[in-house]
């Protein structure tokens, strides 16, 4: 599968790693590609990165999220959103969004086209990136659904 991860921080790249040894195609979309190191990583622009991909994988900080998603064409991807509305102030961190709302529900207002999944928001980079994590949980599609699907390990 085709898979664009925008954001190069911990959970990106620990799930994008992930996929990648077990033979997706992961390309990761950044703002200034060249500027990146990765290693044995597809760095692309962001705009390169979602056109080139059937899954978008959203892990980017929250105050990027309109401006990525704002200048994109997302339309007919799946998009899997890994943000957390949060914002560092000096009492810590606070909720961007308020109570009425949610992060998923922001993020396929934006992301217009797309089919919004919400996932690893709360799982942390070092659950993605421990040995075998991809193989339990893969972007895998059934045509006409979006959903997730849990491959078995158990033989």
């Amino acid at each position: 599968m085709k898979i664009a991860i925008l954001g190069g921080g911990k959970v990106g790249t620990a799930l994008g790693d992930g996929w990648s040894a077990t033979g997706h195609n992961v390309t990761y979309g950044s703002r200034n590609p060249q500027k990146q190191p990765g290693a044995q990583r597809k760095l692309e622009s962001i705009e390169y990165a979602i056109r080139a991909s059937e899954v978008v994988v959203l892990s980017i900080p929250w105050n990027a999220v309109q401006d990525v998603l704002g200048s994109n064409n997302l339309s007919g991807k799946i998009v899997i959103d890994c943000t957390n509305p949060l914002t560092a102030s000096a009492s810590g961190l606070d909720l961007s969004i308020g109570f009425t709302t949610s992060a998923g529900e922001e993020v396929a207002k934006l992301a217009k086209g797309a089919r919004v999944v919400k996932a690893f928001n709360t799982t942390g980079a070092g659950t993605c990136a421990i040995r075998n994590m991809a193989r339990l949980v893969s972007p895998c599609f059934t045509p006409g659904t979006t959903r997730l699907q849990r491959k078995r390990s158990d033989g």
